[in-house]
């Protein structure tokens, strides 16, 4: 363990123990705050630029503008691509409920009988 880490703790320590036992909600509120200030200040210095708010906004930002970026590429795409891309899903899809429907037990396929009675009336 390096040495000047453990002073520093130990520095901790004794400030704390030194500390009023009493502390009101304001001072801790304040307390805190000066914390957040020195750590944050602290991974600046030592180099690391963003801080966890930063990173969410960060990947927020991004993930809007990959959003636009897809929605931006399927806009331009023409119509016969477009018509092509669904077919190939309807029919994965189709494929699907196929493979489903064969495996399933007299229960289940009952099951949905029902509910599918249900919801067209």
């Amino acid at each position: 363990m390096d040495i000047r880490l453990s002073t520093s703790t130990n520095r901790m320590r004794a400030f704390r123990a030194r500390r009023a036992l009493v502390e009101t909600a304001e001072q801790k509120e304040s307390r805190l705050a000066i914390d957040r200030q020195y750590r944050k200040q602290r991974l600046i210095d030592f180099g690391v630029k963003k801080t966890v708010e930063e990173k969410q906004t960060h990947l927020i930002s991004r993930s809007q503008y990959e959003v636009k970026r897809l929605a931006d590429k399927r806009a331009k795409e023409n119509a016969k691509e477009r018509e092509e891309r669904l077919t190939a899903k309807r029919a994965k899809e189709m494929n699907r409920r196929h493979n489903l429907r064969a495996r399933e037990t007299d229960a289940e396929r009952n099951t949905r009988l029902e509910r599918d009675r249900d919801q067209h009336r």
